[in-house]
């Protein structure tokens, strides 16, 4: 857009039905940035730009940051200290690749193959317990359904249990279920 002028939607919100459909639409697949590089001139503009006041986080330190202290215990995603917790050590990469086979290396939420995510499939424990490495317990995520399905775990637990009763990857099921999520 050329300088001066503003943006046809400046200042309008795009709906939340249209904002879902996009980001279904966008889940596993590679950014269009993926390989691509700026000049050491951009990186100098922006590092510029970006230099006190006009850094977008100017002035928001200590107390006045939104995320300030809320770290450990005090943030809104905090799960009782359970992430520290390590792994059974039969849940290595022979397992894992052994899941992902088992499930055609696509994600058992959304459908996309593996070959069109940036990353492997994440391997998934349906009832969050690291210790349960039981194959019926593993699934294949993309990155994007892994991260979503780690909110709202009671929700996410329910619905894997229902859906090893059936179809396991469903999109419409995502559709229909995944908007009681957000």
């Amino acid at each position: 857009m050329p300088k001066g002028q503003v943006a046809w939607n400046k200042g309008k919100k795009t709906p939340d039905d249209t904002r879902k459909k996009l980001s279904l639409a966008m889940l596993g697949r590679p950014s269009s940035r993926k390989g691509k590089h700026q000049t050491e001139e951009s990186n100098q503009k922006n590092r510029e730009a970006h230099l006190g006041e006009n850094n977008p986080n100017f002035g928001r330190t200590g107390g006045k940051h939104p995320m300030f202290g809320r770290c450990g215990e005090l943030s809104p995603t905090w799960q009782g200290g359970i992430s520290f917790l390590p792994y059974s050590s039969e849940f290595n990469a022979a397992l894992k690749e052994r899941i992902r086979e088992h499930d055609n290396h696509t994600c058992q939420l959304c459908g996309v193959p593996q070959a069109e995510c940036i990353r492997k499939l994440a391997v998934h424990h349906i009832d969050y317990d690291k210790e349960n490495i039981a194959d019926d317990n593993l699934i294949s995520l993309c990155i994007s359904c892994n991260t979503m399905v780690n909110f709202n775990r009671e929700y996410w637990m329910k619905y894997f249990q229902e859906a090893k009763l059936g179809n396991r990857s469903n999109p419409e099921i995502l559709h229909e279920r995944g908007s009681q999520v957000y």
